[in-house]
């Protein structure tokens, strides 16, 4: 429109930033107005003759009066897989809003990531914003600059705080608890916790903020109270090292690991420098405590070869330990009698752990660990006085049901476990050997005389039940037994009479153990 000249062209250029969760507009629009003369325009000054006062009543309708408001904001996704790597910023796009407020186009100006990016777009074309409006009331499209700001701040919001590792300091030799002193924990692994949804660095950030702690040069930090109590929230899983920096005391470190799911309870004490000033230290040589323990885990077992993955067999393969004669389920430690070895069960004493040597009376899938003490144990394995066999055993797995059955020529098996319900979980093992069997069938259709022949025979069977009463408190019960059986038959003997040849002489022993074992584990903080 040619008035007196010029003509009046509106330039609207409006970069509207807004936060995710804020659908606000913090800026409004800024309008530009430029003027073109009638020369650039084609038109002669005549043409362009008016008032002054009709150039600034149709320059004011023209003008851009009512800038575009957001009033619908469409959060854009943001998955895991990307602000898990730590990406974060802004995408820049171009919008052009039509004279209803809504979207018809959305294009990237500057981008972030592909899949930001397109998510980005993908929710810009959703918003809506109150249309811009000229001075005469008219609605009109507009092209607007919006920034869609990705930020790892809110995702890191989400992080709970709850204690994961609580302890005290007590100074040695006096028992009391040291208040006020500084705890520091510094992070030695932090590439091992997996389950983190954001970066490492990203989730110390937001620990140290919580109340409690404070981070210090990438380290941890608490005071203890006046029981000398300290608590650390909301730690990852990884290892650690605990330190307390005290004047007076002499240099405390200690490495710790955080288990997932799992809170940690430690007591540390601290030695003083000097306890008096009229102190005399003598410095000797302490007594050395022999203690040896040998710990072995089924993934461990398993790795073992030779042994078939029978958990407990993987005791007779130790130093100091000797297998018994056949037929006997027992190990000889250290040259003292067989008997001497104490067999526990999730500490209840049981009276072998082998069938003749051959196979665990106990199904290896169904344990946790298996503990051999060849000597120094404590008292509380009780007159041992050879070596000490402790056999624990683990819960079901809850995520399904697992199981197998096996059949070879020396036993047929079968192992199933998995949940009842949410609280509830159980497992079931039977084994039952043929080595008799197969042997008396083949010296039955041999034509020959093998003397006396001995005929051995075995089972065993394990059910265990577990219940969560609360995430701390849980119950099992444990059923439990086999049997062990020789025959040793002569089918022939000359005896001096007819009736003594004729008869099929047999002499057997069997051992039968049943085991109940009820127990109850709780975490009491």
């Amino acid at each position: 429109m040619l008035k007196n000249g010029f003509i009046a062209v509106a330039l609207l250029s409006a970069i509207i930033a807004a936060q995710q969760a804020n659908t606000d507009i913090e800026e409004e629009p800024t309008l530009e107005l430029a003027e073109v003369t009638a020369e650039e325009t084609g038109e002669s000054e005549d043409d362009a003759e008016a008032s002054p006062e009709e150039t600034i009543t149709e320059d004011a309708e023209d003008a851009i009066a009512v800038m575009p408001s957001l009033t619908r904001f469409v959060e854009a996704d943001y998955p895991q897989e990307v602000y898990g790597k730590g990406i974060e910023g802004t995408v820049l796009m171009d919008l052009v809003v039509n004279d209803g407020g809504h979207v018809d186009s959305a294009a990237v100006v500057k981008g972030l990531h592909p899949l930001l990016d397109s998510n980005a777009v993908a929710a810009a074309r959703q918003f809506v914003f109150s249309p811009a409006r000229l001075g005469s009331g008219e609605a009109v499209p507009v092209l607007l600059q919006y920034e869609y700001r990705f930020s790892l701040d809110e995702i890191v919001e989400k992080i709970e705080r709850y204690p994961n590792f609580t302890g005290r300091l007590i100074e040695q030799g006096t028992r009391k608890p040291i208040a006020d002193a500084m705890v520091v924990i510094a992070f030695i692994d932090t590439l091992s916790d997996t389950t983190l949804d954001v970066p490492f660095d990203a989730y110390r950030e937001r620990i140290g903020s919580f109340d409690g702690q404070y981070l210090e040069e990438d380290r941890l930090v608490t005071l203890t109270d006046s029981l000398g109590r300290f608590t650390f929230y909301s730690l990852p899983a990884c290892e650690i090292e605990v330190s307390a920096p005290l004047s007076g005391y002499e240099q405390f470190r200690e490495t710790e690991t955080i288990n997932p799911g799992e809170q940690l309870q430690a007591k540390y004490y601290l030695r003083r420098l000097s306890y008096s000033d009229y102190e005399i230290v003598v410095y000797g040589k302490g007594e050395e405590k022999e203690v040896s323990r040998r710990s072995l885990s089924l993934q461990e077992v398993k790795k073992v070869p030779g042994l078939g993955g029978d958990a407990v067999k993987v005791v007779q393969a130790m130093p100091g330990v000797a297998r018994s004669s056949f037929g006997l389920g027992n190990i000889v430690v250290r040259g003292a009698p067989s008997w001497d070895t104490e067999y526990l069960l999730d500490g209840v004493e049981i009276s072998q752990v082998f069938h003749y040597g051959i196979k665990s009376t106990y199904n290896s899938e169904a344990l946790e660990s298996v503990d051999f003490y060849p000597g120094g144990f404590g008292v509380r394995y009780g007159s041992s006085i050879a070596g000490v066999v402790e056999i624990t055993g683990r819960r079901p797995k809850t995520d399904r049901w697992h199981g197998y059955a096996d059949l070879s020529s020396m036993d047929g098996s079968f192992f199933v476990e998995g949940p009842i319900n949410e609280k509830a979980s159980v497992l079931a093992s039977a084994r039952r050997s043929f080595i008799g069997e197969i042997i008396r069938f083949g010296i039955d259709r041999i034509d020959y005389n093998f003397g006396v022949t001995a005929y051995p025979f075995y089972w065993d069977y394990l059910v265990r039940a577990d219940y969560d009463f609360t995430p701390q408190s849980h119950a099992y019960l444990t059923l439990f037994g086999y049997r062990d059986s020789m025959s040793m038959v002569a089918p022939t003997f000359r005896g001096g009479s007819e009736e003594v040849d004729d008869a099929v002489n047999e002499m057997g022993m069997s051992l039968t153990e049943n085991r109940a074992i009820v127990g109850w584990d709780w975490d009491i903080n």
